[in-house]
């Protein structure tokens, strides 16, 4: 008999293993033997079965523990409840049985029998038995752990099938989940492999697909040979045509699977059914796969692509008619392209929408929750009616009203300021195009110059099937995928009717292979708007015949520029003055990107900055044809910009706004990188001074978790959720001698941020260095530097903020070392002379700067170039004063590098956007900085001496002429890279896979490195996207004796890992610190009236259901695959951990926007909780607070017993807030209690995520309001007796001791 079971916990993966021993105190109780049932279950599914070898076993289960019909006197006259009830509680869990729909397998009936008879054996023997583990092969499960690759051979992982097809799931006739195959190869026979990252699929005519197991959703087989698999995303195809040994990347398998190979996601195979029972369990036993046992019928349906045309058409109709609005209607068509739903069911619902757009209309922020809900069709999905067109628009139509319920607390987050728009984004991938969006972007100039019609904007990221760029193989060709993307780039790419054509990118977005689209319109003024238009309307770009060079220039518009000051309302006027150059050489350009401005221009900037940013005297600016930096003269007396001609870049008449990309406003640390560890030790600076910074950054690491104190000081250095002030939260834990890390959440938060540096510190050598800063750089107007002095000026925090570990800058007189990254030639580092501005003369212009570094204006050769080719139009450089290195005896320093300037490739004649589009490819082509760059830290860790190696100044060389391609279209040609042999140092060898789960703690698991002759040498899973094997050597020089110093895994274990009382790590105690905190909130708003908290608890759901959708959406918009959402973890800490490594350069993009849009969400989250806290609309809702209190007016005086009630409602409702998690955890309680069986309910979140971190912002929230009603009545002695005779017994003027009041 097989029982089915449902319903069972949420937290971790629990393993078919995991659950028989849940199971098995329950089944002893019923005489049950351990050998009598079995367990089959995928650890990230909430369903299981349970095999019974007798059916009257299986009766008694179910006669205990089985779930029975609810009757509606059990919810005490609520009317009739259709469902069942839970009698099987399982770690917190109501867990559902009933008796499965299916039979049992004959197979593991026969192997129940097998264990069962050996039992009795032994029994009779009197030998003792190991219940449902044995030693047989044949016959039993696989033993776990490392006997399982001992006993499973590759044949136990590989299939012969004679049959391959590719199509989609759908559900018949009441909930039957049958497979309609779209495409067929009846001829071709092949081998399928499980390998440990990959499933391989190689057919006779030598075409192969890949399966990463971490796309495979599902795989359900049948005794009779079926397997089908359930994919998240699309795999990867290749050929190898005459046994060559080179492969091609492939788009489809042919014509045919083009039409659909994107949108159809189940793979059905078809193999020998010898042993594949055995074959299956094992593959279940390794753990990872969600392994399901069903017999999966076919059906025929309407043919896939005659219906996806049909929809488009639709969605065109409907477009055209403006029936829907486009953000619907591209959501539509996302919900086919993305694979989520059929298009005659997509169809459907268009047109349903439609029908009731005027009565009941549907937001895109409710769409974009709809995919967040639709679950993986699976042959036990409880509710086969969700995915039918009533149950989608149910759903739509709850969320839509629910959202509407606290429309005034979302207004802010789906609403952004003036500096924010929501863009949709298109991925663009060697198969297919996966829709996306909206999501938030900073604006541009273009995007300024068309308020009203952003959605006929697009972004368009060109990548591999899993969001990351495509990874260079030299034995791989790509040219047909390259095909496929210049096609795109040319003919533009179909949205619901829209065409979008290729427009531009700026500089950092093609380095990311991400770009602007748009589609034409008609503008405010009823002119028609196209990509050639809007091109012309930014410059005159046709004298420019260099393709790389007018896409660079075309570019400058759409850096991202978060602030923008009307010229014309602040009357700037705009003024141009000669470049500085050298005495000597005309050539060499001094003042290379950067211009000035006038005190009264500096104002209108500050103006349009967020209160509580700090006055910045440099600006890195975009204006017309214009780009660099302006740096502050004094000596300007009107309201002027100072533009010099190396900033103009082409002539434009766009000069209505001075665009902000960035600021001085503040210091930026330095922390070492490995080219620049190698270059100093080459220069003479000691191991033991590196050492010594590595046993600083160590202790401070160790020491971190010893108190609450040490981690809110981390934390706030770290700038981990700064809007919400977290680290007052730590502060009053230490205050109160709470453990914070009794919290699973925040633990597992400050975990990850601890291993995050830790990781880095051992495998990118990056330390921070105290005697050091990261400055932008600017000229010496004056010409009071003489040549080779430098003036460093930057303001230095004050006690308690976050950059409190800078020391003051260097003396007068002081040696400096400055360089600037990438740094590969070994003089790429130089020395200059720190000179102060005369102390005698207060007005000199030097004294007004702050945060940058002065470069002299005098000599043969600016400084600047000297750095990696460095120029001041936005450059940052970075300064060493350490005595140490700048005093060292013998410090050598080296000739710097003078790369002859390149002329930009010309074909002589206008560009088109074919051209552009030839260079984009040829920039993918040849984007090769990363391999350069590896190659030289290699060679300069094994030849004597180092950077200064013939080759290792070659392969600088090939750098140089790689980063500048983005410029001039000149690639780097890798055939005159210098040879390396296999042989890697230590310090270049694989990091540890870091596991973010979301419910687990932070698990950290060694990732050994492959050898070539070592016990991976033999592995069958390779293929032709990885990388060469490698040996690994220990490395002698300083970067080598710095990695193996670190011991990950012992200081993780012995410093950093949380273990509780009763010394272990279990992540699954109770929150102790959660109810610790609201013993002492409600203890302390009791104190001051604060009584009703319960009676603000409905505005406390609807705060906190707005703050859990953002989240929420910000998980999925921020990962790169469309349905595989980040953590809530990564979101708090605004990181994107890489399981695999350090984080890719998208991935790094990525992280730095996270931040800011989980910065915008809790700042405007607080703002509701906390009314009267300052947020500032212009830039999206941050909270630009100082470091110091709450910044609110002081007017205590002003209110008298209308602000005690005021103040009173604040805390109130911030306490509400606070105790919502406890009665999310109490209602969550009572839903386990139940669950409906009828059928075509609205669909939940399919991944079960439940937000944990809202109560952090609640209590932080909560703190700064009881710190700002104590700082009121500690300077209004009349409100303090006021507020004492209406509170509790007068005791509220003795409270607040735990902020030290």
């Amino acid at each position: 008999m097989e029982v089915f079971v449902h319903n069972l916990p949420a937290q971790g993966n629990l393993s078919s293993q995991g659950l028989l021993l849940q199971l098995r105190p329950f089944m002893r109780d019923l005489k049950i033997s351990d050998t009598a049932y079995d367990c089959e279950k995928a650890a990230t599914k909430r369903h299981a079965f349970i095999t019974f070898l007798s059916e009257d076993d299986g009766k008694r289960f179910l006669a205990s523990h089985g779930e029975v019909p609810l009757t509606s006197s059990i919810f005490h006259g609520r009317g009739p409840v259709r469902g069942t009830a839970s009698r099987l509680k399982i770690l917190g869990a109501h867990v559902m049985c009933r008796e499965s729909n299916r039979p049992p397998s004959r197979a593991s009936l026969g192997v129940l029998a097998a264990r069962e008879n050996e039992r009795l054996k032994k029994q009779k023997q009197g030998k003792p038995h190991t219940g449902n583990k044995t030693n047989s092969v044949v016959t039993g499960p696989a033993p776990t752990g490392k006997q399982t690759t001992q006993t499973t051979s590759a044949n136990d992982k590989s299939f012969f099938y004679e049959r391959f097809s590719c199509g989609y799931y759908k559900y018949i006739n009441g909930g039957e989940l049958v497979f309609v195959p779209e495409y067929v190869q009846v001829e071709q026979k092949g081998l399928a492999e499980f390998g440990k990252r990959h499933l391989t699929i190689t057919s006779d005519d030598r075409r192969v697909i890949y399966v990463p197991l971490s796309t495979i959703q599902e795989i359900v087989w049948s005794p009779q040979g079926l397997i089908t698999l359930t994919l998240s995303t699309v795999p990867l195809f290749f050929s190898a045509p005459n046994d060559a040994d080179r492969r091609w990347r492939l788009t489809a398998l042919d014509d045919r699977h083009a039409k659909i190979v994107g949108k159809c996601l189940v793979y059905h195979i078809v193999v020998r059914p010898e042993q594949i029972h055995r074959k299956m369990q094992r593959l279940a036993n390794l753990g990872g796969l969600t392994v399901t046992r069903h017999d999966v019928h076919y059906a025929a349906g309407p043919d896939f692509s005659t219906s996806d045309a049909n929809l488009r058409t639709l969605l065109s109709q409907l477009t055209t008619a403006k029936r829907l609005p486009f953000s619907i209607l591209l959501q539509l068509q996302a919900f086919a392209s993305n694979a989520y739903l059929h298009p005659d069911t997509v169809s459907k619902l268009a047109r349903k929408l439609a029908s009731s757009h005027d009565a009941a209309p549907i937001s895109a922020e409710a769409m974009k929750k709809l995919f967040q809900a639709i679950d993986w069709p699976t042959p036990n999905h409880h509710d086969p009616g969700e995915f039918e067109v009533p149950a989608l628009y149910d759903y739509l139509l709850e969320t839509e009203q629910g959202m509407n319920k606290g429309l005034y607390v979302r207004e802010g987050l789906v609403n952004p300021g003036r500096n924010l728009t929501a863009i949709h984004r298109i991925m663009v991938t060697p198969t297919h195009q996966t829709l996306h969006g909206p999501e938030l972007e900073n604006k541009n100039r273009v995007l300024r110059k068309f308020p009203n019609h952003h959605d006929y904007f697009i972004r368009v990221q060109f990548c591999d099937e899993d969001g990351q760029s495509l990874r260079f193989n030299s034995r791989v060709d790509f040219t047909h995928v390259y095909d496929r993307f210049r096609k795109a780039m040319v003919d533009g790419i179909s949205v619901a009717g829209r065409t979008y054509i290729f427009l531009g990118w700026s500089h950092s977005s093609l380095r990311s292979h991400s770009m602007w689209f748009v589609a034409p319109f008609i503008d405010d003024n009823g002119q028609l708007q196209t990509h050639f238009t809007i091109i012309s309307a930014l410059g005159n770009f046709d004298t420019i015949y260099s393709p790389a060079r007018c896409a660079a220039r075309i570019g400058q518009a759409f850096s991202e520029t978060p602030f923008a000051v009307p010229m014309a309302e602040n009357n700037i006027s705009v003024y141009e003055i000669p470049d500085i150059v050298s005495s000597t050489d005309t050539s060499r350009v001094f003042s290379d990107g950067v211009g000035t401005i006038s005190w009264k221009a500096a104002e209108a900037i500050w103006k349009q900055l967020p209160r509580g940013k700090k006055k910045p005297t440099c600006f890195q600016i975009r204006f017309a044809g214009a780009k660099g930096m302006l740096a502050l003269d004094s000596r300007l007396t009107d309201n002027r910009i100072c533009l010099r001609p190396s900033m103009i870049k082409f002539k434009s008449t766009e000069m209505a706004n001075l665009e902000i990309c960035d600021m001085a406003t503040q210091p930026i640390p330095l922390y070492l990188n490995r080219q620049l560890i190698k270059i100093l030790e080459d220069m003479g600076v000691p191991t033991s001074w590196f050492q010594k910074l590595q046993d600083d950054a160590l202790r401070e690491l160790k020491l971190i978790t010893s108190s609450p104190y040490n981690m809110a000081s981390f934390l706030k250095v770290q700038a981990v959720a700064t809007a919400i002030k977290l680290h007052k939260l730590l502060l009053l834990a230490d205050r109160l001698g709470l453990d914070f890390r009794t919290d699973p959440f925040l633990r597992r938060a400050t975990d990850a941020v601890i291993l995050r540096e830790l990781r880095l510190l051992k495998h990118k050598a990056r330390m921070f260095v105290p005697l050091g800063i990261t400055l932008f750089g600017i000229i010496d107007e004056t010409g009071y530097l003489r040549e080779n002095e430098v003036y460093i000026t930057f303001d230095v925090p004050k006690n308690g903020s976050k950059s409190r570990r800078f020391r003051a800058p260097p003396g007068n007189g002081d040696p400096v070392i400055v360089t600037r990254s990438p740094a590969l030639h070994p003089g790429d580092i130089q020395r200059a002379t720190n000179v102060h501005p005369p102390a005698a003369d207060a007005t000199h212009p030097l004294h007004y700067l702050r945060n940058c570094i002065v470069f002299s204006s005098k000599g043969v050769r600016d400084l600047p170039s000297q750095l990696s080719g460095g120029d001041l139009d936005g450059d940052i450089f970075n300064i060493i004063w350490d005595p140490v290195v700048c005093d060292l005896p013998g410090l050598k320093t080296f000739v710097p590098a003078d790369y002859p300037r390149q002329d930009p490739v010309n074909i002589g004649r206008r560009v088109t956007t074919a051209d552009i589009a030839d260079f984009f490819l040829d920039f993918l082509r040849t984007d090769h900085l990363g391999t350069i760059a590896t190659r030289h830290m290699i060679l300069a860790d094994q030849l004597p001496e180092g950077t200064r190696e013939t080759n290792c100044i070659q392969l600088a060389a090939l750098h140089s002429t790689a980063v500048d391609f983005s410029k001039t279209g000149i690639p780097a040609d890798l055939k005159n890279m210098p040879h390396a042999n296999r042989y890697r140092p230590d310090f270049l060898s694989p990091g540890p896979i870091v596991e973010v789960h979301s419910r687990k703690d932070i698990d950290l698991e060694q990732f050994m490195a492959k050898t070539v002759d070592g016990d991976d040498a033999d592995d069958d899973d390779t293929h032709e996207l990885d990388a060469p094997t490698y040996k690994y050597y220990q490395s002698t020089k300083t970067l080598g004796t710095l990695y193996r110093a670190i011991d990950e895994r012992r200081i993780w274990q012995d410093d950093v890992r949380y273990t509780n009382s009763n010394g272990n790590d279990d992540a699954d105690e109770e929150p102790m610190f959660y109810d610790a905190f609201l013993e002492w909130a409600t203890h302390e708003c009791e104190l001051l009236g604060g009584t009703n908290w319960q009676q603000r608890t409905d505005e406390a759901l609807r705060i906190r259901s707005a703050y859990e959708d953002s989240i929420l959406t910000t998980m999925y918009e921020f990962s790169e695959h469309p349905t595989l959402p980040i953590t809530e973890l990564e979101v708090f800490i605004g990181t994107i951990v890489n399981k695999t490594g350090s984080q890719t350069l998208r991935q790094r993009d990525r992280s730095r926007k996270l931040r800011d849009e989980y910065e915008r969400i809790s700042s405007w989250i607080t703002a509701q909780i906390r009314p009267h806290g300052r947020t500032n609309e212009d830039n999206g809702g941050v909270d630009e607070e100082n470091d110091g209190d709450d910044s609110e007016e002081d007017d205590f005086d002003k209110e008298g017993r209308d602000w005690r009630s005021q103040r009173l409602a604040v805390l109130e409702l911030c306490l509400a807030c606070t105790y919502s998690q406890k009665e999310d955890k109490k209602n969550e309680k009572d839903d386990r209690r139940t669950e409906r069986n009828g059928v075509g309910h609205a669909p939940k979140n399919k991944n079960n995520n439940r937000v944990e971190s809202f109560w952090l912002v609640a209590a932080s929230a909560l703190i700064r309001e009881l710190e700002f009603i104590h700082r009121g009545l500690r300077f209004d002695a009349d409100l303090r007796q006021d507020m004492a005779q209406l509170s509790l017994g007068g005791r509220a003027a003795v409270v607040g001791w735990a902020f030290g009041y």
